[in-house]
C-alpha cells in the first residue's frame, strides 16, 4: 500500500508540473508577442525595479490569478507559506532533502498563488544568472517543497526568447549537497528522463 500511495502521489505530482509549464509557456508566448521580445522589454542584466514590476504586473494579469504572496519582507499572513518571518528558505529543501534550499532566485518582489494552489515566482533580482526565469512551486502549501519534486525552474534563451526547463546534472543529483541540487532536474521531470539510469522514468528514479 504504501509504494502505491508513493507512486499516485508523484503522478499527481507529475500532471501538476506538464499544466504549469504549459501555462507559464502559453503566457511566456503571448507576452512575447505582446511586447515583441520579453527577454529585452523585461529581462537585462542589471533589470530595474519598474521593469521588474512590468513583467510581474504582465504575468499576474494574463494568469487571472486571485492573488500575490506578498514580498520577501512582508509574507502575507501565511497566505502562500506556512511563515511570516521573510525566509523562504525555511520552508524548502533541495533534491535529496539533504540541505535547504537556496531560493534568492525564488521571491523577493511578488510571487502568485494560482486559484489550484499553484505558486509562481516571476523573474528575479539577486543575480543575473536568474534574471530570466520563472521558478514554479506547483504544489504549493501540500509539499513536499523539495526542488525537482514540486518546485522547478524555466528559462527563456536570451537569443531565441523560449522557454527552457532548467537542466544540469550538476543541480540534479542523489548525492549532493549543494544549495541549488533539484532545480537542475527541471528538464528531466517534463520529459520523465531518469537522469542517472536510461532504462527508468524520472518519476520512478527520484529518492
Amino acid at each position: 500500500m504504501p509504494a502505491l500511495i508513493n507512486k499516485y502521489q508523484k503522478k499527481v505530482l507529475e500532471t501538476k508540473l506538464k499544466k504549469a509549464y504549459s501555462v507559464i509557456n502559453n503566457i511566456h508566448n503571448k507576452l512575447h508577442l505582446e511586447y515583441d521580445s520579453v527577454y529585452d522589454t523585461f529581462v537585462t542584466d542589471t533589470p530595474t525595479i519598474e521593469l521588474r514590476r512590468e513583467h510581474f504586473n504582465s504575468f499576474f494579469k494574463e494568469l487571472q490569478s486571485p492573488d500575490v504572496c506578498g514580498s520577501i519582507q512582508n509574507i502575507e499572513s501565511k497566505k502562500c507559506f506556512e511563515t511570516t518571518n521573510g525566509s523562504l528558505r525555511s520552508i524548502y529543501r533541495t533534491f535529496n532533502n539533504k540541505s535547504t534550499l537556496h531560493t534568492a532566485n525564488m521571491f523577493q518582489e511578488n510571487a502568485i498563488i494560482d486559484r489550484d494552489g499553484t505558486i509562481y515566482f516571476v523573474g528575479n533580482v539577486i543575480a543575473s544568472q536568474w534574471n530570466n526565469s520563472y521558478t514554479v512551486d506547483i504544489n504549493g502549501k501540500k509539499g513536499p517543497n523539495r526542488a525537482g519534486y514540486d518546485v522547478f525552474i524555466f528559462f527563456f534563451e536570451q537569443n531565441s526568447d523560449k522557454l527552457t526547463p532548467y537542466k544540469t546534472l550538476g543541480y540534479c543529483d542523489k548525492n549532493s549537497s549543494n544549495v541549488h541540487n533539484g532545480f537542475g532536474c527541471t528538464y528531466y521531470a517534463v520529459n520523465d528522463i531518469c537522469p542517472w539510469d536510461e532504462n527508468k522514468r524520472y518519476w520512478d528514479c527520484i529518492p
